[in-house]
């Protein structure tokens, strides 16, 4: 990893001018890889949205059934604000500037803390109607609502739906605290200094 790399070569050298010089790389190189893995998923959710969407509004539009027809406008509605909120939210994001070194920390690590509640609010207000524009499209079909197989695979799907978007959450949290708890050890190392 570049950025240990920097830290052991940092440590090895004492001069104060080459000091800053180092902790401001080194905090830019962590600041650079998180935004670099932030764009990477928001990517992924974009064009999600860009291929999903119009699919799925064609959908709503073709279906002979009312409530398929709302239920395919609500998933398509749903990755329509997903996609939107992600770009409006990253875009708040603060930029660098000539801060201290200690204020470009926190500010690193404020902004692991933003990512992981917009994570789980994401996660959270996606999951729901996405549930409930599955329901409406199986359950609007005439007949699929008296069967018992229909109500089961729904409810298997929603299940792993909502245990695929339990997870990602999870695996992503547990690498941004990993991310924030060494962001929170070089703040503290450079308090020491």
């Amino acid at each position: 990893n570049e950025a240990d790399d920097l830290l052991n070569l940092w440590q090895k050298d004492n001069s104060p001018k080459e000091n800053r010089m180092m902790w401001k790389h080194l905090i830019e190189e962590k600041r650079s890889n998180f935004e670099q893995q932030i764009r990477a998923g928001n990517g992924a959710e974009y064009m999600v949205a860009m291929i999903l969407t119009p699919i799925l509004g064609l959908l709503a539009w073709k279906a002979k059934f009312p409530l398929v027809q709302i239920g395919y406008g609500l998933l398509s509605a749903t990755l329509l604000a997903m996609a939107l909120t992600t770009w409006l939210t990253h875009r708040q994001w603060p930029r660098t500037s000539d801060h201290s070194l200690r204020d470009h920390l926190t500010l690193l690590i404020a902004s692991y803390d933003r990512r992981i509640q917009f994570l789980r609010s994401g996660k959270a207000l996606v999951s729901l109607p996405m549930c409930g524009g599955v329901l409406a499209v199986v359950m609007g079909i005439p007949n699929s609502s008296a069967s018992v197989f229909a109500l089961i695979l729904t409810s298997i799907i929603l299940l792993a739906f909502l245990a695929a978007q339990w997870k990602t959450y999870q695996d992503d949290k547990i690498l941004i605290l990993k991310k924030r708890q060494d962001a929170a050890s070089l703040l503290a190392e450079l308090s020491a200094t």
